[in-house]
């Protein structure tokens, strides 16, 4: 299968299964995951080189950079827990960038980052 045909599969499913939350976001995610790669040169573009993260899961977002060239709101725990809790004024965060959130907390490994994701 390609990405285009998964894609629309993916929509497919995302359009039919509306009152199936589970469902529509497992979707949702795996779309985004897919255009995320596509978009970035799977991470390249970003700057992610996934040999270096400390948590070589397969996960449905990658963190973002916290090692190359960071944002520095990437690397601040606050930011972050703010964005994963979707509680930040004037912004409205999709699944997946707060999914991204969460990794990124993981990977920073601190206290206050477990804290955060508490």
């Amino acid at each position: 299968m390609n990405q285009e045909y998964t894609l629309n599969l993916l929509k497919q499913y995302e359009d039919q299964n509306k009152t199936s939350d589970m469902l529509y976001e497992t979707c949702f995610l795996a779309r985004e995951l897919i255009n995320w790669n596509k978009n970035t040169n799977n991470g390249k573009s970003e700057n992610i080189d996934f040999k270096r993260l400390q948590f070589k899961t397969n996960d449905p977002a990658p963190p973002f950079d916290v090692y190359a060239k960071p944002d520095p709101n990437h690397l601040n725990v606050d930011f972050l827990t703010s964005m994963l809790i979707n509680k930040q004024e004037g912004k409205d965060y999709n699944l997946f960038e707060r999914y991204r959130a969460l990794f990124t907390l993981r990977e920073l490994n601190t206290k206050d980052s477990v804290i955060g994701i508490c």
